[in-house]
């Protein structure tokens, strides 16, 4: 199977990949919020979508994410391998399906990240 093998500063970090995959994602991103003086924030995050659930239903995949700073080096490589690591998360694509394709502390980290800015908006003296 094809499979995306991502090393961070020259250690292995996940082999991500299915058999039935219709994404394969390893994307890097940063976000700035200069005018709170917060940290830049950068990442590497790891997804994708199967196909193997019945009727177009296809599953959201997450193998994981990693912060990254100045310097860091990340290398995807495009692998053909027998095996690969498996997700460490899987949801239903379907939206009639009300679970997000969140782990609990993905969703704790939004619920912070949105509370913090509606503070922000709404006591602007309180930080």
């Amino acid at each position: 199977m094809i499979a995306l093998r991502i090393e961070i500063d020259d250690q292995p970090f996940v082999t991500a990949g299915v058999e039935d995959w219709v994404v394969l994602n390893a994307i890097v991103s940063g976000l700035r919020r200069a005018e709170r003086d917060e940290p830049d924030h950068l990442e590497i995050h790891i997804s994708g979508m199967a196909a193997n659930a019945p009727a177009d239903q296809g599953e959201h995949l997450r193998w994981g994410r990693q912060r990254l700073g100045i310097g860091s080096k990340v290398t995807v490589t495009v692998v053909e391998v027998d095996t690969a690591d498996p997700p460490t998360a899987r949801a239903p694509s379907d939206r009639a399906v009300t679970t997000p394709p969140f782990t609990p502390e993905e969703r704790r980290r939004l619920r912070w990240k949105s509370y913090i800015d509606l503070k922000a908006e709404f006591e602007p003296d309180a930080t």
